[in-house]
């Protein structure tokens, strides 16, 4: 096994334990247990475990491609606003134990917050300014900028398992393509947008 598949393995195993357990509850023997490694390798490949969280963002949040796609749309808040949507939506159902970290250390504040900070940031700086600028031109209406950006953050990381409405859930798990549809429509028509289910 060659020395990239080592490191991924690693942060796969990482990552998956730490969605489950949380950072303080995985112990870097743990994941070489896991992982099928030695304490030896990780220090050779991270430092330790603090290093390996940090990995872990800058290997799998997909931050330079939501700040690409964006760019190449500039000029209409409404279609940049659906791509990011459609883009993080995505990325949410892809990998769900990422967003179960990030979520866990944002409500936390942990040690690690400003790691997951750093890489979450300019996605809300991202929609700050399609949100202002939309506001500017009279698509979007609210009265507070700051708080509809985070009704719009929550609404776009929000958990996308039913478990902990399981009791009272009458209707099947949504397609990716009907869940999109869904997420988009509710944050436009929050927005104030005359939305169908598109």
């Amino acid at each position: 096994m060659n020395q990239q598949d080592a490191k991924l393995r690693i942060l796969l195993t990482a990552k998956e334990l730490f969605a489950k357990q949380g950072f303080d509850g995985t112990s870097v023997r743990q994941i070489c247990k896991e992982a099928g490694t030695n304490l030896g390798m990780i220090s050779y490949y991270f430092g330790g475990k603090d290093q390996i969280f940090e990995a872990l963002f800058e290997t799998f949040m997909p931050m330079d491609r939501v700040d690409k796609m964006v760019d190449a749309e500039k000029d209409d808040p409404e279609v940049e606003l659906r791509s990011i949507l459609r883009e993080v939506l995505a990325f949410r159902l892809r990998d769900p134990e990422i967003i179960s970290i990030l979520r866990h250390e944002t409500h936390l504040i942990t040690a690690r917050f400003l790691i997951v900070q750093k890489h979450i940031l300019p996605m809300y700086e991202k929609i700050r300014d399609i949100l202002k600028r939309g506001h500017d031109q009279g698509l979007f209406s609210f009265h507070s900028l700051d708080t509809t950006l985070l009704f719009v953050m929550g609404s776009i990381f929000a958990h996308s398992s039913r478990r902990n409405i399981a009791t009272v859930a009458t209707e099947d798990e949504l397609s990716y393509e009907d869940l999109l549809a869904e997420l988009t429509c509710y944050v436009l028509r929050g927005l104030g947008v005359n939305t169908d289910m598109k």
